[in-house]
C-alpha cells in the first residue's frame, strides 16, 4: 500500500507528457445547441474531433461503449465520465433502448491457505425515458449478476438482480447537472430469507466549468453492513484533446489513450484505445448458514490496479480486455468476523452493443 501513491503519481505525470506529445486533434468550439459540435453537459450531446465527419449522431440519452451499467451492488458506481462527459467517438442512439452488456471477470484461486478465486457474470440493458425532456433523462437499467467464490473456506455462489433507476436534472442549464438514483435489488444466495433485500442510492452534482473540464461531487448509500455503507465520489474529468481522457475521480479512476493503427483514425466509426486505471469494488449479498439456520450479510471488497484495451465501435459491438491485480480483499460475515484473502491477478472481458 505504501508503494500505491508513488505508482499513481507516476502514472499520471507519463500521461499528461504523452498528451502533450499528441496534440494533433482539437474540439471544434461551437453553439452548444448545435448537433454536429460544440457542447453539452447533458449526456448525449458530445463534440466531434476537428476534421471529423459531421453525421455522428447526437441525440441519444446514453453512451453505448459504458463498462458499468449500473452503480449499484456490486459495483459502486459505473465511470462518472461515461454519463457526463462523450465525445464525438461515442455512440449513440435514438428511442427507448439503449445498450446492452456482458462482462466476465476470472481471477483464479492461488495457491496459499488465505487464496480466494472469484468469477463474476454480468448481464444488463439500459433504456432511456425522457423526464421530461431529452435533457433530462430517467435511465432504466435491468441486471443481473453471479459472483462465484472458490477457497477452502468460502465455497459460495451470490446472485444480484434488479433496476437501477437514475434521474438526470439539468438544474442551471450548460452548467450544473443533478444525478439522483436508487436500486432496488435482491442480492443474496436464493436461500438466504432475510438479509438479501437492499436499496443502494446516490445523490451527485457535475459541474461543468468549459467544455473540457468538469467536476463532480456526490455520496453513494451502498446498504451495506460494513464500513463502506457511506461513500464519498466525485474528482474532475478532463479532456485535453479528442485523443486521451483522465477521469481522476473516486472509486474509479481512470486514464485513456486512443492509438492509431489498423486504419483507426479521428473522425471514424472504430476507434481503438488503452488505458490504466484504479478502482474500489465488491458487494454485499444474504448469506445463509445451514449449520446454525440463520441468515447473515456476506460482504466482499477489494481494490484494483488495471490496464486495458479497447475497441469502440460507433455502431455495432464495443469490447475490452483488462488485465489487473486485486489487492487488499476483505471478506466479512457480518457478527461473524473477518479475514483477508490474497492478493491475486484478474482478466475480465467486456463488451456492450
Amino acid at each position: 500500500m505504501r508503494y500505491l501513491p508513488i505508482l499513481l503519481v507516476s502514472f499520471l505525470w507519463t500521461a499528461t507528457l504523452f498528451a502533450q506529445a499528441n496534440p494533433s486533434v482539437v474540439y471544434i468550439e461551437g453553439n452548444p445547441s448545435s448537433a454536429t459540435g460544440g457542447f453539452n453537459p447533458y449526456p448525449g450531446i458530445g463534440t466531434v474531433p476537428s476534421g471529423g465527419s459531421t453525421e455522428i449522431p447526437t441525440t441519444t440519452l446514453y453512451p453505448e461503449h459504458s463498462d458499468e451499467a449500473t452503480f449499484g451492488l456490486p459495483s459502486p458506481t459505473q465511470r462518472t465520465s461515461e454519463i457526463f462527459f462523450s465525445n464525438g467517438q461515442t455512440p449513440r442512439r435514438d428511442g427507448l433502448f439503449q445498450k446492452v452488456n456482458f462482462n466476465v471477470l476470472w481471477a483464479p484461486k492461488g495457491s496459499g491457505d488465505s487464496a480466494v478465486g472469484l468469477t463474476v457474470l454480468d448481464l444488463s440493458a439500459a433504456f432511456a425515458l425522457p423526464f421530461p425532456s431529452k435533457e433530462s433523462p430517467l435511465m432504466l437499467t435491468p441486471l443481473f449478476q453471479t459472483w462465484f467464490f472458490d477457497s477452502s473456506s468460502t465455497n459460495g455462489t451470490f446472485y444480484t438482480t434488479g433496476l437501477d433507476i437514475r434521474w438526470f436534472a439539468p438544474i442551471i442549464k450548460n452548467k450544473f447537472t443533478l444525478d439522483l438514483g436508487a436500486a432496488p435489488l435482491y442480492s443474496g444466495d436464493f436461500k438466504a430469507k432475510k438479509e438479501s433485500f437492499r436499496i443502494p442510492a446516490r445523490l451527485a452534482g457535475i459541474w461543468t466549468c468549459n467544455p473540457r473540464t468538469k467536476f463532480v461531487l456526490g455520496v453513494l448509500y451502498q446498504d451495506r453492513s460494513d464500513s463502506y455503507n457511506w461513500m464519498p465520489m466525485g474528482g474532475v474529468i478532463w479532456t485535453p484533446n479528442e485523443d486521451i481522457n483522465f477521469e481522476l475521480t473516486y472509486p474509479k479512476l481512470r486514464i485513456s489513450q486512443r492509438i492509431k493503427w489498423w486504419g483507426s483514425v479521428a473522425g471514424d466509426s472504430v476507434s481503438d484505445w488503452l488505458y490504466g486505471g484504479f478502482e474500489f469494488n465488491g458487494g454485499s449479498w444474504g448469506y445463509r448458514v445451514e449449520s446454525k439456520e440463520i441468515d447473515i450479510r456476506f460482504d466482499y471488497r477489494d481494490y484494483r490496479l488495471l490496464f486495458g484495451y479497447e475497441r469502440r465501435c460507433l455502431s455495432g459491438l464495443t469490447i475490452a480486455i483488462e488485465l489487473g491485480w486485486m489487492f487488499d480483499r476483505k471478506i466479512s460475515y457480518n457478527g461473524y468476523g473477518s479475514y483477508h484473502p490474497d492478493d491475486a491477478f484478474f482478466l475480465q472481458l467486456k463488451t456492450a452493443f
